[in-house]
């Protein structure tokens, strides 16, 4: 097992079992006094519980005390934790700690219980030219995403057999609409819509992102866990309407912009229940 990518081992110790829980959920829904229905409130997600064990060995007695105390020392803090057997990851802060002496002089075994939540390495989508795509999260609970969002410039680097309903370019770099009108007309847009990956957190229904004032090839980011929103590392809080902030729902969710002259970057870490 890894602990922000140290070794256990480096401890003579090894991962004896993981046992592993699910989300705390806390509910406020209510039934007034009066009332002939009641008012039911979205669950609220808390922290995941989840407890390991280790098998810490040294030559004594003291030694065994010593490298559980390495390991200890290392949990102070969050951490992001890779349990052995699994490809999944934790980002979690110890909660509770036991230890039971069970061959004094050989081994202890060291019980951990965290609090956290568990995710899968980065998964990257990435679109161009189109106004409609769709996003599968391979996780089991919404998770948050990275937007990256560039208005392009220069030429369409489309196949001539794939043109139609896209943003054409003239050899002098003007833009026009192809014959079935299907286009949209340009990249220069005031105003760019996304729709699809932000929602109201009662209702669940759909909320478009607007940005305005963009420019070609700066890079629009949009930090679904830290709500950082930037364009090309400036601050550009001001000229972005969001009302929530960008997340993915488990399996496929259909993600639609009004201006298909972009690249579009999803960058997610997908959650579990």
């Amino acid at each position: 097992m890894l602990i922000d990518g140290w070794d256990i081992a480096q401890a003579n110790a090894r991962q004896a079992r993981y046992i592993g829980g699910h989300h705390a959920l806390a509910n406020e829904s209510v039934w007034n006094e009066g009332s002939n229905r009641p008012i039911f409130i979205r669950n609220h997600m808390g922290f995941k519980p989840f407890t390991i064990d280790l098998w810490v060995k040294g030559k004594d007695y003291q030694e065994i005390v010593d490298n559980r105390g390495r390991i200890l020392a290392r949990l102070l803090g969050a951490v992001i934790l890779e349990p052995d057997r699994t490809d999944h990851k934790f980002k979690a802060i110890l909660n509770k700690y036991s230890v039971t002496e069970t061959s004094k002089d050989k081994f202890h075994v060291l019980s951990l219980e965290f609090v956290g939540y568990e995710y899968l390495d980065q998964e990257t989508f990435t679109i161009e030219v189109d106004t409609t795509f769709t996003i599968t999260n391979t996780g089991t609970v919404e998770t948050p995403v990275t937007l990256e969002i560039t208005p392009l410039g220069g030429a369409v680097d489309v196949p001539e057999d794939q043109m139609d309903g896209y943003l054409l370019c003239d050899e002098d770099g003007s833009y026009f609409v192809d014959d079935d009108e299907a286009a949209i007309g340009g990249y220069d847009y005031n105003n760019l819509t996304i729709q699809g990956l932000c929602r109201d957190v009662r209702t669940g229904d759909d909320l478009d992102i607007v940005i305005r004032n963009v420019t070609p090839e700066k890079k629009i980011l949009i930090d679904g866990e830290t709500g950082l929103i930037t364009e090309d590392g400036e601050a550009k809080i001001e000229d972005v309407d969001i009302w929530a902030l960008p997340t993915l729902q488990p399996g496929d969710n259909e993600i639609r912009t009004n201006n298909n002259w972009l690249r579009v970057r999803v960058n997610c870490k997908p959650r579990f229940m």
